[in-house]
C-alpha cells in the first residue's frame, strides 16, 4: 500500500480489511457467530443489546484460540454477502443472524506486539466532550 492510503486509521482500516479479503482462500477455517432471529427487524436498542452479547462470546473464542497458539482475525467483511452466505452454508436466513466471520487458523510465528496506539489523551473524554 502506498503511503497515504497508510495515513488516516480509516486508510489502514481499509488497506487491512483488504488484505484479508484478498487472503481469505488461504484461511483455514472461519467461525460464523449467530443469533437467533433477524437483528434488522429490531429497534436500535435491541440490536445493541444483541450484538452486545455475541461480542463477548466471540471475543472469549478468540482469547481460548490464542491460548492454543492459534491466530483470529474478527471481521464483518462477508455481511455484504450475508443472504448468499446463508444459502451456501443452510444457515436459515429470515429466521438468524450472522453478525460476523471470525478467521481461525495457526500463526505464522509467536512473537506479537501491540498495535502502535495513539495517545490516550485523544480519544478519552472525562465528565464532558
Amino acid at each position: 500500500p502506498d503511503a497515504e492510503a497508510l495515513a488516516t486509521p480509516q486508510g489502514r482500516m481499509r488497506t487491512s480489511a483488504q488484505y484479508l479479503a484478498d487472503r481469505f482462500h488461504e484461511v483455514p477455517a472461519f467461525v460464523i457467530p449467530c443469533v437467533f432471529g433477524r437483528l434488522d427487524e429490531l429497534p436500535g436498542d435491541s440490536q445493541s443489546a444483541m450484538y452486545g452479547s455475541i461480542v463477548q462470546a466471540g471475543w472469549s473464542f478468540c482469547l481460548a484460540a490464542r491460548a492454543r497458539s492459534m491466530g483470529t482475525c474478527w471481521t464483518t467483511l462477508h455481511l455484504t454477502y450475508e443472504r448468499e452466505v446463508a444459502e451456501i452454508l443452510g444457515i436459515p436466513f429470515a429466521e438468524v443472524t450472522q453478525t460476523s466471520l471470525i478467521t481461525l487458523g495457526y500463526t505464522l510465528g509467536t512473537e506479537f506486539k501491540a498495535a502502535a496506539r495513539g495517545d490516550l489523551s485523544e480519544v478519552v473524554r472525562w465528565d464532558h466532550w
